[in-house]
């Protein structure tokens, strides 16, 4: 091959390259609001989730494997309302992608369920005076190594008792 040949193709080569940017994030988690995943009045026993989307930039949330208990990575969420913070959940595995440790995607919360796996159960109608109530939650996150994320407020939820 002649020069300018192997000029061009090295340059496209960095062309190419250069249009695939690695994330980097910061390395405290970062969340924010997604969605609910109901029609809303919700009725307190249906299924349906709330939905967050969270960055991390060391790769540090969520369990080690599925024995991994013990971890401080964990979902924090309070019922603003009714001054109520439920059961800290584990985050699951989260898998890396790709060679960074930066990792992002969406993290899916119960909203029924009883035994403590839902966020919303039977008993939160014992707190309900009305017909349909608006609920608002805080959420943040934790990693492994103990940084915490940004504290969001939910948009409301309307809900109502079965």
């Amino acid at each position: 091959m002649n020069k300018i040949t192997i000029f061009l193709l090295m340059v496209s080569m960095l062309g190419i390259m250069s249009c695939y940017k690695t994330p980097t994030f910061p390395k405290e988690p970062h969340i924010e609001f997604e969605a609910y995943t109901v029609s809303q009045p919700y009725t307190i026993t249906d299924t349906g989730n709330l939905r967050i989307r969270f960055t991390d930039g060391d790769g540090d949330l969520g369990m080690l494997n599925n024995a991994d208990s013990s971890t401080r990575s964990k979902i924090y969420i309070t019922n603003i309302k009714y001054n109520l913070a439920s059961v800290p959940r584990n985050i699951p595995i989260i898998p890396k992608k790709g060679t960074t440790d930066a990792i992002s995607g969406t993290i899916d919360i119960k909203l029924a369920g009883s035994g403590g796996v839902g966020l919303l159960d039977e008993s939160a109608c014992l707190l309900i005076q009305k017909p349909i109530d608006t609920l608002t939650f805080s959420i943040y996150i934790q990693d492994r190594a103990g940084n915490k994320s940004n504290v969001i407020i939910t948009p409301p939820l309307l809900v109502k008792c079965p």
